[in-house]
């Protein structure tokens, strides 16, 4: 029994790292897409000189773009710690099986 529990809980730990590293991919991809919208933000201030000149709908609708990207980078860091320490959790009580397994053997 204590085999097949230590065997679970290998599974369960390997599929939360496995998510782990997808959410890792995903904060990425929202990095990269801050930082593209940043560049554009700058080529859109060198191309008209400065945001004055902007219409205000226009910094409007940059500005609100640009904290809905800040917004999911918090939210995907929150995501990621999250799943770290869900992996870590179920990583000890894998170890935590595995050696009960191994003294109920004894």
């Amino acid at each position: 029994v204590l085999v097949l529990q230590c065997f679970v809980r290998c599974c369960t730990a390997r599929q939360e790292l496995k998510k782990l590293k997808m959410g890792a991919k995903d904060l990425e991809t929202v990095k990269k897409e801050l930082e593209r919208v940043k560049a554009e933000l700058a080529a859109a201030k060198l191309a008209q000189g400065t945001t004055e000149t902007l219409s205000p709908e226009e910094n409007d609708k940059i500005e609100a773009e640009r904290r809905a990207l800040e917004e999911k980078v918090k939210q995907a860091q929150e995501e990621a710690r999250q799943a770290k320490e869900e992996a870590m959790q179920a990583k000890e009580e894998a170890s935590q099986a595995k050696e009960e397994a191994r003294q109920a053997q004894e």
